[in-house]
């Protein structure tokens, strides 16, 4: 049996697939998923100081979520493992830990599912080892080796927001949301209490922000 491949490292392979699929889409095509993700989640602009992490979220959701997305990838060389797993992706509202191997472990606050991550970007490997609050993230993983991986689109919810976190969630549950939707809201109450600043979490999640 001939030896199995050495996959290319995540982070670049992501960031090679990102620019592969904005070369690829019309800009006006990318314009309208933009608008519509801002519609989801929470309108933003260059001159807001959270401009570059939403950004990055768009592109996760891009990469992700979007059929557009999926002929632009279909050949796409020696990145085509990640390519692949892009479609069959995770998000969640995750916990982070550490286990005795030093391995990144996510715990999902919505889903239950527990995952153990292998690789990640250089600036969301920073943003973990400080403490956080939950974040919104996706996570891919390849079979051939098994490997996950966390994309770099993550969203760091205030630490001191998990109780009224945790409380929307359980509402969600007993209304029998889906999951992209409560996720999208939770996205929209951490831009009220972004703009909001000196307001008490509390205020900015609530079940009235759930929407319909």
């Amino acid at each position: 049996m001939p030896p199995t491949k050495a996959l290319p490292p995540f982070a670049a392979a992501f960031e090679g697939l990102v620019a592969h699929v904005a070369a690829t889409l019309p800009a006006e095509r990318i314009a309208e998923l933009h608008q519509a993700f801002e519609k989801r989640t929470g309108a933003f602009g260059p001159d807001d100081r959270w401009f570059e992490s939403r950004s990055r979220a768009f592109w996760d959701d891009m990469m992700t979520r979007q059929p557009a997305v999926r002929d632009a990838l279909a050949t796409v060389g020696e990145d085509q493992p990640w390519a692949l797993a892009l479609g069959r992706s995770h998000r969640g509202l995750f916990r982070s830990a550490a286990d005795e191997r030093g391995r990144l472990v996510l715990s999902d606050l919505w889903s239950g599912v527990t995952l153990f991550v292998d690789d990640m970007d250089d600036a969301s490997r920073d943003a973990l080892r400080a403490p956080t609050g939950p974040f919104d993230g996706t996570v891919v993983a390849v079979a051939d080796p098994v490997r996950l991986a966390l994309l770099p689109g993550a969203i760091f919810h205030a630490e001191d927001a998990e109780p009224a976190i945790v409380e929307v969630l359980g509402l969600a549950r007993s209304r029998g949301l889906a999951s992209g939707a409560v996720l999208d809201a939770l996205l929209r109450m951490e831009m009220s209490l972004q703009v909001l600043s000196r307001v008490k979490p509390s205020y900015a999640y609530r079940a009235e922000a759930l929407g319909a």
